[in-house]
């Protein structure tokens, strides 16, 4: 059973995510010009980027490194295996804590797709 390079690949979906959440909040948001507000920003980038990992890392240990193992061992570990699984967390998400969960359901699966396209990838 070969789980492949899934240390580097889970490292490169946490921060592709984290970095597209930031980009976003950023284009979204209007950009700042005062020193006090570009500061706020920073400190609020750095406290969203602790919660963010803390999340992120319990949720791979609590769901997504089982999860992975499994496919691994009883799947062909397609995109397609990765997705199914990543829909049915996020229903249970979303039936568990509804509309709040959503975002939680979409870093979830750009995490999930960002780390199959990795974990086999070859250098």
């Amino acid at each position: 059973m070969n789980l492949g390079s899934w240390d580097s690949a889970i490292i490169k979906s946490l921060a592709w995510v984290a970095l597209g959440i930031i980009v976003i909040t950023l284009v979204m948001g209007s950009l700042s010009t005062t020193a006090s507000d570009i500061a706020g920003l920073f400190v609020s980038s750095l406290l969203f980027l602790g919660v963010y990992l803390i999340l992120s890392l319990v949720g791979w240990l609590c769901v997504g490194f089982p999860v992975h193992w499994l496919i691994c061992k009883y799947a062909n570990a397609s995109f397609k295996v990765y997705v199914v699984v990543s829909i049915l967390v996020s229903l249970i998400l979303y039936f568990v804590q509804s509309q709040d969960s959503i975002l939680f359901a979409l870093t979830a699966l750009s995490q999930a797709m960002i780390f199959r396209f990795y974990v086999y990838k070859k250098t």
